[in-house]
């Protein structure tokens, strides 16, 4: 069992796993795991000139967008809420699809921007997540975090699934998700990756609940639930166990 409380500046950990430290080691068996990859998308060296208010929104896009543009302002989401990056996000969901395949999938797959989550804005970059519904049989769930900086886009990975811990939840959890499979997986096996997360007990916001992260691990599939409480004292506590 392991507990651990977590409070950080979402978009210090957003450039954290955008632009790996070197020095720092990886979770044992970490290799491959979704949320430590990163993308450059083109080789624009400013950021993106802003888009009309009055573009249309494409079909795909059923994400609100008010909270996105009280965080981010109007300019930037006026891009989001475009075909600005359509060929950037479905690049990511392709890449997605191929590093993790799931079951009827058509090439290209159909998807759903469900949510556009804002996560923080300061004068050098804003940081956003973006959740996808991809229509496959059954449906799949994959959500990616996005940095618009005066050096261009970066974009990475978060878990995929239904998990409702956001980006900084998750960095923090995964160490532990990938230390508590020591000893179930393959002794030699380097390629320990987070396959799918769902919630298993949910209740009002702000309130604890549990989900289960299955690891796929060369071959073999090991489940981990983790229980979320939000502290009073800010941030939230995470428990992990193994399930049997």
């Amino acid at each position: 069992m392991q507990r651990m409380r977590m409070v950080t500046s979402a978009l210090v950990l957003a450039v954290a796993i955008l632009a790996p430290n070197p020095g720092r080691a990886p979770a044992a068996g970490a290799q491959g795991a979704v949320m430590v990859t990163a993308q450059r998308y083109g080789a624009s060296k400013e950021a993106p000139s802003a888009t009309p208010s009055n573009t249309p929104v494409p079909s795909y896009i059923e994400a609100g967008r008010a909270s996105v543009e009280r965080a981010l302002g109007a300019a930037l989401t006026d891009q989001i809420f475009s075909d600005r990056f359509t060929p950037l996000r479905k690049q990511l969901l392709a890449a997605s699809l191929r590093a993790n395949p799931a079951l009827g999938c058509a090439p290209p797959p159909d998807f759903v921007l469900e949510v556009v989550a804002p996560i923080e804005a300061s004068a050098d970059a804003s940081a956003w997540q973006e959740r996808y519904l991809i229509k496959c049989n059954p449906d799949v769930r994959r959500t990616f975090l996005l940095v618009s900086s005066k050096s261009g886009m970066k974009s990475a990975e978060l878990a995929p699934g239904g998990t409702i811990a956001d980006a900084t939840l998750q960095q923090d959890v995964l160490q532990g998700v990938m230390t508590a499979t020591i000893g179930r997986v393959p002794a030699r096996c380097k390629d320990v990756r987070v396959r799918d997360t769902r919630v298993t007990s949910a209740t009002a916001p702000s309130q604890p609940w549990t989900e289960v992260w299955t690891l796929a691990a060369c071959g073999k599939s090991v489940d981990v639930e983790v229980a979320f409480t939000p502290s009073p004292r800010g941030g939230t506590d995470w428990s992990i166990q193994l399930v049997k």
